[in-house]
């Protein structure tokens, strides 16, 4: 039998994360250490000449940026967009505040969206509609 330690070390520090008493300084450090195992099973080694889009869901998003951006080697191309959404307390909708991506798109292979909250998925699904 073949364990994959990276599923397990992720489950464990996935149940600490969801400790409604867990200071913010131990959220961020979790959710730091999670990325860097997400993003060494997720990210695709690109090709030289390949744009990779990194979209930043505002602002839970920011603390996964630079460990998953630390994983791709220097010469990567890579473009970072922020968007803001959110998801309206009473109607339970997305909704989107903030948005710098570019009309004029790049010839992006590979997207990834990093937000760390995942309740109803709603937000991951506006996010990716809004990428397409």
């Amino acid at each position: 039998m073949t364990v994959d330690i990276r599923k397990t070390l992720y489950a464990a520090k996935l149940s600490q994360l969801r400790d409604p008493t867990l200071p913010s300084r131990e959220v961020r450090t979790l959710t730091a250490e999670l990325t860097t195992i997400l993003a060494d099973i997720a990210i695709e080694p690109p090709s030289p000449t390949e744009m990779i889009a990194v979209i930043v869901i505002l602002r839970s998003g920011m603390v996964m940026m630079d460990v998953f951006l630390s994983k791709f080697p220097p010469e990567t191309n890579i473009i970072v967009y922020h968007l803001g959404i959110f998801r309206d307390k009473k109607t339970l909708q997305p909704v989107e505040y903030y948005n710098k991506m570019s009309s004029k798109s790049p010839n992006v292979k590979h997207a990834y969206i990093l937000d760390p909250v995942i309740a109803t998925g709603g937000t991951a699904d506006a996010a990716i509609q809004v990428v397409k």
